[in-house]
């Protein structure tokens, strides 16, 4: 894999950003969608030595960390710091559609699944 297709390995599936990391490995496990891409499920196992992340999205984010971690993880909203820590199993994150993520990613080895919701998703089932 050369330097600019591991700089777009771990690009978001929606939305609109930027992305830059250094020594970067990602391998899509499983994506699948529902409703005409208003659910979108992405099973991705992920490694690089350091990742920066401008991001906004049309679609409320979830993402749930299952196997591994981060050693650094800095998570910003409008110049306000709402996570600065490690990543580690069971760590869940929500990112509100509209919502521009930054996001900083130091020795990073883990594996997540990500839930994308269409904020104006209509479900019949919901209205039985």
């Amino acid at each position: 894999m050369n330097q600019r297709d591991a700089a777009m390995s771990f690009r978001p599936l929606l939305g609109d950003g930027r992305v830059r990391s250094q020594g970067e490995k990602s391998e899509p496990l499983q994506t699948a969608s529902w409703g005409s891409s208003s659910i979108v499920f992405d099973n991705r196992r992920w490694a690089c030595r350091e990742a920066e992340l401008r991001w906004t999205a049309p679609h409320h984010l979830i993402v749930l960390t299952e196997e591994g971690g981060t050693s650094h993880t800095s998570i910003r909203h409008e110049a306000k710091s709402l996570y600065d820590g490690m990543d580690r199993p069971g760590a869940l994150t929500f990112v509100p559609a509209g919502a521009e993520r930054q996001g900083f990613y130091r020795d990073v080895d883990l594996s997540y699944s990500a839930l994308w919701i269409d904020p104006d998703i209509r479900l019949p089932a919901a209205n039985a």
